[in-house]
This record gives structure tokens, C-alpha cells and sequence, in this order.
């Protein structure tokens, strides 16, 4: 008898640390994970920034002297105006899914997940600051590639223009 009301004592003593005090959603915790993540790749902007663009200017460059010449029309459209938005969007989704992947396996590997798992995020707050992150990059990435691909093909006003 006399344990089970120790065991009373304990848990009204201690009930108030399971209380969450934040509200529904952390936001000082999301938005120092959104920001965390955000940091994380653009301190390495060399490997997650300027290499996609790389990759894309590759493929353009083996695409064009592959085929470029010798390919007539697609659609309408010059054979490298068609394929501009496709490498564009196979960069975007190939990096927004490195990052995330990239950001938790590295984490766990250095010992460090214990910084993500830790702090009163709910599964949901973590879910979300990885995605930021992976949107960031992804933007960024995108803005960088469709810039380059508008400055090298060129052809961004005759497709609006329908000409």
C-alpha cells in the first residue's frame, strides 16, 4: 500500500513537465529549425548551389552536341527550348530531396540528431522545418538554373510572345 502511494506522490508531483507550453505550434522552435536547415547549405553554397547548376549546364552542353543540331522540333519548340524545363525540374526535385535526406543522415552519422530530437517539436514542427529547408533550396536552385538556361537558350521571350 505504501508504494503505490509514493508512486501517487510521484506522478502529481512531476504531471506538470508533460504539459506542452507552447500552444499548438513552437514557433520560435520551427523557426529556429526552418533557419537551421537554411543555414546548413548555404554555408556549403559550392556543393548545393553552384553543382546543380553545373549538372544542368552539362546536360544542355551533351544534349546539344548529341542531338541539338540534328533533332528537328519538338512540339513546336527547339529541341533544347523543350528540354530546358525538364532538366529544370529534375534539378529542383533531386535537390529538394537531398537536402532533407542529406540533412537527417548526416545528423545521425555526426551524433547530432539529438539537437533535432530533443527540443519540444512536435513531429509535425519537425516535418515542417525540414521541408523549408528542402523548399529553399529548391527555390534557389530553380532560380539559379532558370536564370542560366533564359541567358544561354535565349528563348524565354519568343515562348511567352507565342511567336
Amino acid at each position: 500500500m505504501q508504494e503505490s502511494f509514493n508512486n501517487r506522490e510521484y506522478s502529481e508531483e512531476y504531471s506538470d513537465r508533460g504539459i506542452r507550453r507552447f500552444g499548438r505550434v513552437n514557433w520560435i522552435g520551427l523557426y529556429t529549425l526552418c533557419r537551421r536547415e537554411t543555414m546548413r547549405f548555404m554555408s556549403v553554397w559550392q556543393q548545393t548551389i553552384f553543382a546543380p547548376l553545373m549538372t544542368a549546364a552539362l546536360f544542355v552542353i551533351v544534349f546539344a552536341l548529341a542531338l541539338g543540331k540534328g533533332r528537328g522540333d519538338v512540339m513546336g519548340l527547339p529541341y533544347l527550348v523543350f528540354l530546358g524545363p525538364g532538366i529544370l525540374m529534375m534539378s529542383v526535385i533531386q535537390n529538394a530531396f537531398a537536402n532533407s535526406s542529406s540533412s537527417i543522415i548526416s545528423a545521425k552519422m555526426q551524433g547530432n540528431i539529438v539537437d533535432t530530437l530533443m527540443p519540444p517539436l512536435s513531429a509535425g514542427e519537425i516535418l515542417t522545418g525540414y521541408l523549408v529547408g528542402s523548399l529553399v533550396r529548391s527555390i534557389i536552385v530553380s532560380l539559379a538554373i532558370g536564370t542560366g538556361m533564359a541567358l544561354v537558350i535565349g528563348q524565354g521571350s519568343r515562348i511567352r510572345s507565342g511567336r
